[in-house]
């Protein structure tokens, strides 16, 4: 066996240990502040700057636990964040909060930016709403954009909801040249063709 010296310093933590720590203390604090009321802002402030996936997820879920309207605002403000695992993150925390989503949910569908109005529809499928297909065949009806258009159609076919004729023939001649779409279209017309009793 070695010896060890008088006096030696004691060696530090791996870089990896120490990063580790660091995570589980900002978990820690996270959790903490979804139980702090008006944290809101806070939280999604660290959601902007953090860049561990454990800790993300832990802030997600503390403004979760808000459940507040203020909350939700935070969530659909990261929608508009370059980087795709925040806007997946605010997508599930929106579907968390039903009730709350609900109201950002028509500003989302109605943005200017098409990639605002696809987390929309990616939200408005997730949400249990009353009659919320009838609300995607109306946006379907008048979308201009095709990758907003084809997300409709995912959503739409993923609820196993059939389109209406009018609306399918409408859809397809209004992006006859885009084949993703036509694509989705002729999945839509064999869901259609097994439900024809709900086409009009």
């Amino acid at each position: 066996m070695g010896l060890v010296r008088a006096g030696a310093l004691p060696q530090a933590a791996p870089p990896e240990l120490a990063a580790e720590d660091a995570a589980l203390s900002r978990r820690r604090e996270a959790h903490a502040l979804g139980q702090v009321p008006g944290a809101e802002g806070d939280l999604g402030h660290r959601l902007q700057i953090e860049t561990d996936p454990s800790v993300r997820a832990a802030l997600f879920l503390a403004l979760v636990a808000q459940g507040s309207l203020a909350a939700v605002e935070v969530l659909a403000e990261i929608l508009h964040a370059e980087d795709a695992g925040l806007r997946n993150g605010a997508i599930d925390a929106l579907a968390a909060l039903p009730e709350q989503a609900a109201t950002v949910l028509d500003r989302l569908l109605a943005d200017p930016d098409p990639g605002m109005r696809m987390f929309g529809v990616l939200l408005a499928g997730d949400l249990p709403l009353p009659g919320i297909e009838l609300t995607l065949f109306a946006l379907l009806n008048g979308e201009q954009d095709p990758n907003v258009c084809a997300t409709l159609l995912e959503v739409l076919l993923g609820r196993g909801q059939p389109l209406p004729a009018t609306l399918h023939a409408a859809t397809a001649h209004r992006f006859r040249t885009d084949p993703f779409v036509q694509f989705l279209l002729s999945d839509a017309q064999m869901l259609e063709s097994a439900s024809p009793g709900e086409r009009s």
